[in-house]
């Protein structure tokens, strides 16, 4: 009967050993899959954000999920705006956000050679410029938040658009 009691005591022991480490296997093999599911995240934002062509719909995607903050930057941005208008009008209505835009001064010289380096003769880049303010004008007199729409511009070679989200907010691997 000792001997049974003894090898219960071993066999309990082994079985103990050998669950303590499945739960560990367990446990790490989570750990990864959960490290692999915020990489695949990170790289899906990534993806959205950072591209070579104009996507009205990243932009409305972007746009839709976005808290506190929205900063526009372009030559006239007028893809967001224009693409966008309803939900940046519902962004400041219903989430009280704040829109920073900045596009480039129509008066200084950047303007002008962006204008020539496009062949523009009719003054399209000016009027979609112009069509860029009466939006933001239009946005500004629906939401009846003038002080929630910050516009400014700039005389610096045009090298990007950008579309960024909540950066002011949060940490930046989230904006």
């Amino acid at each position: 009967m000792e001997e049974l009691t003894v090898l219960f005591k071993i066999l309990s022991g082994i079985f103990g050993v050998i669950i303590a480490y499945l739960t560990y296997l367990t446990h790490r093999r989570s750990t990864k899959i959960k490290e692999l599911e915020d990489e695949i995240y990170h790289l899906k934002r990534i993806n959205l954000q950072i591209t070579s062509k104009v996507n009205p719909e990243s932009d409305r995607r972007l746009i839709i999920e976005a808290e506190k903050t929205i900063q526009i930057m372009g030559i006239n941005a007028l893809a967001p705006l224009h693409h966008c208008r309803e939900e940046l009008i519902d962004f400041l209505k219903t989430k009280k956000g704040s829109i920073q835009i900045l596009l480039l001064d129509p008066s200084k010289k950047w303007f002008q050679k962006r204008a020539e380096k496009e062949g523009d003769i009719v003054e399209r880049l000016k009027s979609e410029w112009i069509a860029s303010i009466k939006i933001i004008k239009d946005i500004s007199h629906i939401t009846e938040d003038h002080d929630k729409i910050e516009l400014k511009l700039y005389n610096t070679e045009p090298t990007r658009a950008l579309l960024i989200v909540d950066a002011s907010e949060q940490e930046p691997y989230k904006s």
